[in-house]
């Protein structure tokens, strides 16, 4: 893995989120960009890192369960 693959993975995330302005859970994330549990993890520290990505939690029943979100910086890169 490198910094340039990890980037753009976090570029296909961070496309993802902000065409579907919605709260996303790591499962749906993952399917919907078909990256490995590893390569998202790296891509979603990466957003951390920049300030893109949102992270809340909400209640499914009786489950808490992480969800991601687009942050208000628009820009990555």
């Amino acid at each position: 893995m490198n910094k340039n693959r990890i980037e753009k993975n976090a570029r296909k995330v961070w496309l993802l989120i902000s065409r579907e302005n919605k709260q996303w859970e790591f499962a749906e994330l993952q399917q919907a960009t078909g990256l490995s549990a590893r390569d998202l993890h790296l891509a979603i520290g990466w957003l951390a890192h920049e300030n893109k990505i949102q992270f809340g939690h909400r209640m499914s029943g009786s489950v808490d369960v992480e969800y991601y979100g687009l942050d208000i910086n628009p820009y990555i890169g």
